[in-house]
């Protein structure tokens, strides 16, 4: 455990210091009630200076110093010791500890605590509390200290009401303390067989249930730890096959004569087949910059997931688009393009069965709804906006060792979609097997 005591007062001429540590994945700045002179603090060995010339300057004395230092290792110790007499009880109480070290930073007698939540908070509850968190303060989210995004909330929402339908249906209430391994048993039987989900979405609620569980951990709430076991983990679906056109079926779309908002939904697709564009930044083209280098159009934005840069040559299909409708296509919202782009997909013919979700009418509490289960569809139900993605990835990849580009890399693909770790890449790279021996059939043939 790292302990550092920090000014945070650095203009002033008297430096007012915090004890800097984490405790239980959360960072904690707690008052020492140390003030000492901004000259003589030694940031590198956490120390007041003996030096008797800066002493002078400041009016101080050794013994003022050498009390001052006395006073910091006192409060150094005094922390390190209640967080290792901690961790030997059953359950590690973050607030307890800090509790603990400001009564003994007042000097004064130590109180019982009485958590802000009730020990037998209930997840539903904690769920509410766990998204006005992440809202109120984006710094303690993971993805660089932004905001958690509509989506995201929708996500922990729909969650929050999978668990109070989990209650009202047993009539019971789930409470932090019994979230174990038989109460995961009983969750997930009640997604699949009485709501009846299928796909990632019993998956999609166990991460976010895990989720919610492990930032009231974070919290200093007494939380079942069973959830960090392997056992209590998202269940694997269903395999759904990803839908990727060639480079030749992507000129077939191109080629068709369409009008109105389908004419402006196949174009937006095709920027996505021939950049690799994710659907935000679709949305965002007027953010897209085209500007020449060194004789060469070039495209370059800021993804807006990641916000990493990504800089490509403008090739010859997404120019001439740009001149057609001098410069963007008009915006189309997301579910009018992939209605769109499905019905144009079937009008090209990519209709090859591939395996995915067929919808049927079952009955959930009493209700007749529609949901999805495994079956074969043709491919272009598959197709959708995030299909130009992979396409792209699949084509760009494929393209590797062919004649005129033998100095093609992944990296260099990776650089054009803007992804960091080869991993996410290859995920997005979607063939047949027989593909993969057809290939082998070019050099050993």
């Amino acid at each position: 455990m790292k302990i550092k005591f920090r000014p945070y007062n650095y203009d002033a001429s008297m430096y007012t210091l915090r004890l800097l540590c984490t405790i239980q994945k959360k960072r904690q700045r707690l008052k020492t009630g140390v003030s000492v002179p901004s000259l003589l603090w030694l940031n590198d060995s956490q120390t007041v200076s003996l030096d008797t010339k800066r002493l002078t300057k400041c009016g101080w004395s050794i013994p003022q110093a050498n009390e001052a230092n006395a006073r910091l290792d006192e409060l150094r110790s005094k922390m390190l010791s209640l967080v290792s007499d901690e961790m030997r009880e059953d359950e590690f109480d973050g607030a307890r500890v800090i509790n603990a070290w400001e009564c003994f930073r007042d000097n004064r007698a130590q109180k019982s605590i009485k958590s802000r939540k009730s020990s037998s908070q209930s997840l539903v509850d904690t769920f509410t509390a766990c998204v006005a968190h992440k809202k109120r303060y984006p710094q303690a989210n993971t993805r660089g200290g932004k905001g958690i995004t509509k989506t995201t909330e929708n996500n922990f929402n729909q969650a929050r009401s999978s668990v109070a339908a989990f209650d009202d249906h047993y009539k019971t209430t789930t409470t932090l303390q019994n979230c174990d391994l038989d109460w995961y048993a009983s969750y997930l039987e009640f997604l699949t067989d009485i709501l009846c989900l299928t796909g990632e979405t019993p998956a999609k609620h166990v991460r976010n249930v895990k989720t919610c569980l492990d930032w009231a951990s974070e919290q200093g709430l007494k939380v079942n730890q069973d959830f960090r076991k392997k056992a209590f983990r998202a269940p694997r679906s269903f395999s759904e096959q990803k839908a990727v056109l060639s480079w030749a079926e992507i000129d077939k779309l191109r080629e068709m004569k369409v009008a109105g908002t389908r004419e402006i939904a196949r174009d937006r697709f095709l920027i996505a087949c021939y950049t690799g564009m994710r659907a935000g930044d679709l949305q965002n083209l007027d953010k897209v910059q085209v500007r020449k280098v060194q004789g060469t159009e070039v495209l370059q934005y800021k993804q807006d997931k990641t916000e990493i840069v990504v800089s490509q040559a403008l090739r010859e299909p997404v120019r001439a688009l740009r001149a057609r409708w001098k410069g963007w296509p008009p915006p189309l919202s997301d579910q009018r393009l992939n209605d769109h782009i499905k019905e144009l997909c079937r009008e090209a013919g990519f209709d090859e069965k591939m395996k995915g979700y067929v919808s049927v009418q079952v009955e959930v509490l009493g209700e007749k709804v529609t949901r999805k289960k495994p079956g074969t569809v043709p491919r272009w139900k598959l197709c959708h906006i995030h299909t130009g993605r992979r396409s792209f990835c699949t084509n760009c990849y494929d393209d590797i060792g062919t004649e005129g580009r033998e100095q093609l890399t992944v990296r260099d693909i990776m650089s054009w979609s803007g992804h960091v770790k080869e991993k996410t890449f290859f995920r997005y790279i979607n063939r047949e097997p027989v593909s993969d021996a057809l290939r082998m059939a070019q050099f050993y043939s």
